[in-house]
C-alpha cells in the first residue's frame, strides 16, 4: 500500500491447503519444489470385493480388462447431486455402471499436490461414450472423501484428439484417453487407501451420451454398451500422481 511502512512484502508465489494434513503448503512456484511423478497401473482384482488394484508396477494376470456396462437411459448419478464441496462416498462403488481401482493401505504418510494424469486404453462396444474419474480418500473405517469436485476429468471419447472434429470409436479399436484437467492437494494418512472411480456417466452433471454416435441434442435414440479399461501388458492403464515431500516441521 502506498505510504505504508510495514515491512511487509509480497507473499508467497503458490499457497495451497492440503486436505488430510489440514495445513497451508507455500512455495515459490507450481508445481511445488520437489515434486515428482509417481505412476500407478490398473490392475485386476485379486481380493473378494472385485475391486481392481492400483499398484506400482504393472501386473500380470489372466484378467486383461474390466467392463463397465453403459446405459443412457439408467446413468449413474451423483449421490449428491452435484453439490460443491467434500462428502462421504462410500456407498459409490457398490452401484452398477462403474469401476473400481484402489491401493493397498499407506504404510507411512504419503502427499499429492498439483495435477494428477490418467492415461487409459479403452475400447467399446459403442461408437462414442464419456469417461469420468474421480478420487477418494479411503479411510480405516471405510468412509471415501472425493478429492476433487465431480466433472473435472471427463472427457468424451470422440473429443480425445483435443480438437473441433469429431472421431468415433470403431467396434473393438483400443483407444487412449488422457484426462489431464484434475487437481488436488491430499496427505493420505497411514491406513488410508488412494481409490479411482471410472464411470460413463454421474447424472446431473453433464449431459448424457446417447452412445450412438449421434449428439444428444439431435437424437433422442440412445444406445447401451459395454466400455473396456485395459490393463494388460501390452495396454497399460496408469494414474500419473505429483507426489511431494512431506514438510520438515
Amino acid at each position: 500500500v502506498k505510504g505504508s511502512t510495514g515491512g511487509g512484502g509480497p507473499g508467497p508465489a503458490v499457497r495451497v491447503f492440503v486436505m488430510g494434513a489440514n495445513q497451508w503448503r507455500t512455495g515459490d512456484r507450481w508445481p511445488l519444489p520437489g515434486t515428482r511423478s509417481d505412476t500407478l497401473y490398473l490392475g485386476p482384482p485379486d481380493r473378494p470385493s472385485g475391486r481392481g488394484r492400483l499398484l506400482s508396477a504393472p501386473a500380470a494376470g489372466s484378467q486383461d480388462r474390466s467392463v463397465i456396462h453403459s446405459d443412457p437411459a439408467a446413468p449413474l448419478a451423483d449421490p449428491f447431486a452435484g453439490r460443491a464441496g467434500a462428502h462421504d462416498y462410500r456407498g459409490l462403488p457398490g452401484r452398477p455402471g462403474l469401476a473400481v481401482f484402489e491401493t493397498a493401505p499407506f504404510t507411512t504418510p504419503r502427499e499429492i499436490i498439483g495435477q494428477v494424469v490418467a492415461e487409459l486404453a479403452v475400447s467399446a462396444s459403442v461408437p462414442d461414450f464419456d469417461v469420468w474419474l474421480q478420487l477418494y480418500d479411503v479411510a480405516p473405517d471405510g468412509t471415501a472423501w472425493n478429492l476433487s469436485s465431480p466433472g473435472t476429468a471427463l472427457l468424451r471419447a470422440s473429443y480425445r484428439d483435443g480438437g473441433p472434429e469429431r472421431h468415433l470409436v470403431a467396434e473393438g479399436e483400443v483407444v487412449r484417453l488422457v484426462l489431464d484437467r484434475l487437481l488436488t492437494a491430499n496427505r493420505f494418512l497411514p491406513g488410508h487407501r488412494l481409490r479411482i472411480v471410472i464411470s460413463t456417466a454421474f447424472f446431473p452433471l453433464f449431459s448424457i451420451n446417447p452412445q450412438t454416435g449421434a449428439q444428444e441434442f439431435g437424437s433422442a435414440k440412445t444406445r447401451s454398451g459395454d466400455v473396456r479399461i485395459h490393463h494388460s501388458p501390452g495396454r497399460l492403464s496408469r494414474l500419473i500422481l505429483p507426489a511431494v515431500p512431506l514438510p520438515s516441521h
